[in-house]
């Protein structure tokens, strides 16, 4: 009898029919998956794979193909509250959605439910070589002042670098606010970090005591040296794909750019304010007669839960990170990137940017 109900139980979770009710497999879920085309149009043909889970075998997937409205369902059991669902179509770049959450307080933990989920795929459509870099953790050199970044070289302008022309301006000022843990903690973890410290030659100090051990706040300032030079912040409402492995449009608008973007007490640990998940930018512009005659345009892009070679972000004690693609050809607004065809050469492997 118990080799009987292990076999119904392992038929159930290969053909994912019935059995909701296996305590084992958790409920079964469907997907309603709607793909669409950058135009708003339906796509048909796209894969639409979920990744259903079983505490029993493992992950089976589930696989559907969108037809003509561009829908696809799929189902399967889900044991843990979320499904893996990725989305492809050759021509198009995959999207990605690493958690579509199923749980619903409302219902019993075993019931059948469903969840609708719209998508967009980016075709792929003309990859340029880009200069692109990941900067990660670096300090900016001068508190309280403006220090300018070239995009083209990729470093902090002279005095501070090799950098020769400033596309963009970073300012940050911040605030020592106390000690993370109290007397006892405070007094063991200093003790180890000066041994170590001073293992490696170096001096011990009060500064590095704060910085290692303190709670801080900051601001951020980012702006530019000429006018109609700025930065236009990318949001779901008006075209970032978190989910797409491109997930910022292919060109950078011409209009609606800042000549500034400012952030406010910013505290350790935080990733990052919600000014917007990408930046386009647009430097180096020559104007006669208030108009453009020629400008460059580059992108920063952030990912909410991204990894470390994804975003901007800024800690409090004067560090910034982020990725960005800079086209160097005068006029050119495509910022779909090659990841094979980088211009910025000889670069270390975390500073390597691997995404479109």
């Amino acid at each position: 009898m118990n080799r009987l109900i292990f076999i119904v139980l392992s038929l159930c979770v290969f053909t994912q029919i019935g059995c909701a009710s296996n305590p084992l497999d958790g409920p079964l879920v469907t997907l309603n998956v709607t793909v669409f085309e950058d135009s708003g149009m339906p796509l048909e043909g796209a894969v639409v794979t979920g990744g259903f889970r079983s505490k029993d075998t493992g992950t089976p997937a589930a696989i559907g193909e969108t037809d003509q409205l561009g829908k696809a369902s799929i189902r399967g059991h889900v044991p843990f509250g979320s499904v893996r669902l990725i989305v492809n179509k050759e021509g198009y770049y995959t999207n990605t959605f690493k958690r579509i959450y199923t749980t619903d307080r409302n219902l019993s933990e075993l019931a059948p439910r469903s969840r609708d989920v719209k998508t967009t795929l980016r075709q792929i459509m003309t990859p340029v070589p880009l200069i692109a870099k990941h900067v990660e953790n670096v300090q900016i050199p001068v508190k309280g002042e403006w220090v300018g970044y070239d995009l083209e070289l990729g470093d902090w302008v002279e005095p501070h670098g090799n950098g020769e022309r400033v596309d963009l301006r970073f300012r940050y000022s911040n605030k020592f606010l106390g000690y993370r843990m109290n007397e006892p903690k405070l007094s063991e973890g200093i003790k180890v970090a000066k041994r170590l410290t001073e293992n490696r030659g170096e001096e011990w100090t009060e500064e590095k005591q704060k910085h290692f051990f303190g709670k801080w706040s900051g601001d951020l300032e980012i702006s530019f040296p000429g006018e109609k030079e700025g930065i236009l912040a990318v949001t779901e409402s008006n075209g970032y794909l978190a989910e797409s492995e491109l997930r910022m449009p292919h060109l950078a608008p011409e209009e609606g750019y800042a000549a500034s973007i400012s952030w406010n007490d910013v505290r350790n640990g935080q990733f990052m304010p919600k000014n917007g998940n990408g930046f386009f930018l647009r430097v180096r512009v020559r104007e006669r007669n208030d108009q453009i005659l020629e400008a460059n345009y580059a992108k920063i892009n952030l990912r909410p839960y991204g990894t470390a070679h994804d975003g901007l972000r800024f800690d409090p004690r004067g560090e910034v990170s982020f990725s960005y693609y800079f086209n160097p050809n005068v006029n050119d607004r495509n910022l779909e990137f090659d990841p094979k065809k980088n211009l910025l050469q000889n670069l270390d492997r975390d500073e390597q940017v691997k995404l479109p």
